[in-house]
């Protein structure tokens, strides 16, 4: 997965969705913003029933981002 994150980051990916974030409309952001809070507020309240490799790794996920 090393390689796959390399990749992605020099390919700017989360810059770009940065970008194209910023330069949309207030309403579509507010979408995009309302979609990530309700991906966050279902990860909060089912932490204890993420899929086995979060358990496995010993890892829990990032809170969503509208980008």
């Amino acid at each position: 997965m090393l390689e796959i994150d390399k990749f992605t980051r020099t390919l700017g990916l989360y810059n770009l969705a940065q970008s194209s974030f910023a330069a949309m409309s207030p309403e579509a952001q507010a979408y995009f913003q309302a979609y990530a809070d309700g991906v966050n507020t279902w990860l909060c309240a089912h932490a204890d029933r993420l899929p086995p490799e979060f358990m496995l790794l010993h890892d829990t996920p990032e809170p969503w981002k509208p980008a």
